[in-house]
């Protein structure tokens, strides 16, 4: 598996094995460490929604593509789930 050209400062978490980026009320949280039968995982969490701020989860590395559009919003990373998930 090849690591994807990452132009962010993804930040790890202290609570688990997870990098996070921030965007403006949302996070995405990439797991770098194989989950069952599904390999990688990279979700895109809405905060603004706490306590109970849904987990938009993609299969594999999304590093790259959230990158891109983490800048212009949730909903443009949501669409991007929408269009990916499986």
């Amino acid at each position: 598996m090849t690591t994807p050209q990452l132009t962010r400062d993804w930040q790890k978490s202290a609570a688990n094995s997870n990098f996070i980026l921030r965007g403006e009320g949302f996070f995405i949280s990439f797991n770098p460490i194989p989950v069952k039968g599904s390999g990688q995982e990279t979700a895109l969490v809405d905060a603004r929604n706490l306590p109970d701020r849904p987990f938009y989860v993609l299969h594999g590395d999304h590093r790259a593509a959230y990158e891109a559009l983490v800048d212009t919003g949730f909903d443009a990373c949501l669409d991007y789930y929408l269009r990916h998930r499986g």
